[in-house]
């Protein structure tokens, strides 16, 4: 049975399509009492979301068609066998074209898989361009669920980086709409996922920082990274980050009962003069 779900699961489209076919939706239901099953149907949608947004961004190189039609005049006009002659002759020019444009397309999606990786990216652009893909739709979120309790019990099923204490407070008083695990170079990364209004999400990355290079500190940091707004702080060896299409007054609201709270308690401090 299980061969036969993962047959049936890697032909299943990534926009959840076929998932109203009743073998898929057996598959569906088989995958998700095996967790191991479950992971490896996740990761094949990732895979071909990503293949078809590097699809959607090909655009054929200009004057290719001139070029593949000059190529024919010169091919016919040569010495070549009747043979060749006689099958360039019924060969029509529109399936020389779509032949050349598919060859061309599974190239470049072919160049994208093996050496697309986060290898050239930060773990923040990393982030951002994975969160792009969830807003969009491109790729399905790994759990669907609403409340914190529920997301950290199946991080920790996903041995999944857990957001610290230092998660502001406000932050999960909003609505959640669910969670995922990716990797950044090799290591687990958290994403979380919240609605911060109408048409406002906002996003909790959390991933180890023995890693980072670049790893903020624990005071907030804020920046913005391919049109998204980010505040990232670290604590002990966990770093977070917050991010959405939202202003950066919108995320410091997040944390002002985080900075209200140390300015109390630096006042109880005693001081020596």
């Amino acid at each position: 049975m299980e061969n036969k779900t993962r047959l049936l699961l890697s032909a299943r489209r990534s926009g959840g399509q076929d998932d109203g076919d009743a073998d898929i939706a057996e598959a569906l239901a088989f995958a998700q009492g095996n967790p191991a099953l479950a992971e490896w149907a996740h990761g094949q949608q990732r895979t071909d979301a990503a293949l078809v947004a590097k699809l959607r961004q090909v655009q054929p190189p200009q004057g290719l068609r001139d070029t593949i039609l000059a190529g024919a005049k010169v091919s016919r006009r040569g010495s070549g066998s009747w043979l060749q002659r006689r099958v360039m002759g019924n060969f029509r020019m529109g399936e020389m074209l779509a032949a050349v444009a598919i060859l061309l397309l599974i190239g470049v999606a072919l160049v994208s898989q093996y050496t697309g990786d986060d290898k050239g990216q930060g773990w923040q652009a990393m982030a951002v361009a994975e969160i792009e893909k969830i807003e969009h739709g491109e790729v399905p979120m790994d759990h669907m669920v609403g409340e914190m309790p529920a997301i950290r019990a199946w991080l920790a099923a996903q041995a999944a980086p857990m957001p610290g204490d230092t998660t502001p407070a406000a932050l999960a008083k909003l609505g959640i709409y669910g969670c995922s695990k990716r990797t950044w170079q090799g290591h687990p990364m958290t994403i979380v996922c919240f609605k911060l209004g109408p048409g406002k999400d906002v996003h909790l990355i959390a991933l180890a920082n023995t890693n980072l290079a670049d790893a903020p500190g624990d005071a907030p940091e804020y920046s913005t990274v391919a049109g998204y707004t980010t505040v990232s702080w670290s604590e002990g060896a966990m770093t977070m980050m917050i991010t959405g299409k939202v202003t950066k007054a919108e995320l410091a609201r997040l944390f002002e009962a985080q900075v209200q709270a140390r300015l109390e308690l630096r006042k109880k401090r005693p001081s020596f003069v």
